[in-house]
């Protein structure tokens, strides 16, 4: 029976927390202090109690990662790239719906172990992990992707703005007359 708990309540904990809620944000307390408690509830055995506080945690992560959500999206809008807005809502009813499949999947390994089933569970449960896994990899691809980027632009930027401090040289030259900066 723990097991089954400890199951669930990594699997939700593995969802992801996103930054926007930083550490004086009461709903992330509120998740701290749900965690405990499912963690003591689980740990002394109260699994209902521990089952509602892992539901109630779920409840509270979807919750901020709809905050997260709304403030991804609103700033591309704000930037007037509604094209990367378009992407990002797109990527977020995938990830809802995904986490829908995983609760779903979740709820099954529950009751395949309360059946007995331990073996079909436990082949959901590497199912799981793997995707996990191949979601974490697909993150950091992403992630390393946008780093790229990023960092094109930034030298991009910096031999413009070379190209234009030595035009400014040239310039200052040709007023002074002599071709080159002048020396004091």
């Amino acid at each position: 029976m723990k097991t089954i708990l400890l199951i669930a309540f990594c699997s939700v904990a593995t969802l992801p927390i996103p930054v926007l809620g930083q550490e004086g944000d009461p709903l992330r307390g509120k998740i701290t202090e749900l965690e405990q408690r499912a963690r003591a509830a689980g740990d002394q055995g109260r699994v209902e109690e521990s089952r509602e506080l892992t539901g109630q945690l779920h409840r509270l992560r979807e919750e901020m990662n709809v905050r997260e959500a709304r403030h991804r999206i609103e700033e591309p809008h704000k930037a007037g790239k509604q094209g990367e807005a378009a992407q990002i809502e797109h990527r977020i009813e995938e990830a809802r719906g995904d986490a829908e499949r995983r609760q779903h999947a979740l709820e099954a390994i529950q009751h395949l172990h309360l059946a007995g089933l331990h073996e079909p569970a436990g082949r959901i449960e590497q199912m799981l992990r793997a995707q996990d896994q191949e979601q974490m990899e697909q993150a950091m691809r992403e992630m390393q992707e946008q780093t790229q980027r990023a960092l094109r632009e930034t030298h991009e930027q910096i031999a413009k703005m070379t190209r234009t401090i030595e035009e400014l040289r040239e310039q200052v030259g040709k007023l002074r007359g002599d071709g080159g900066p002048r020396k004091q």
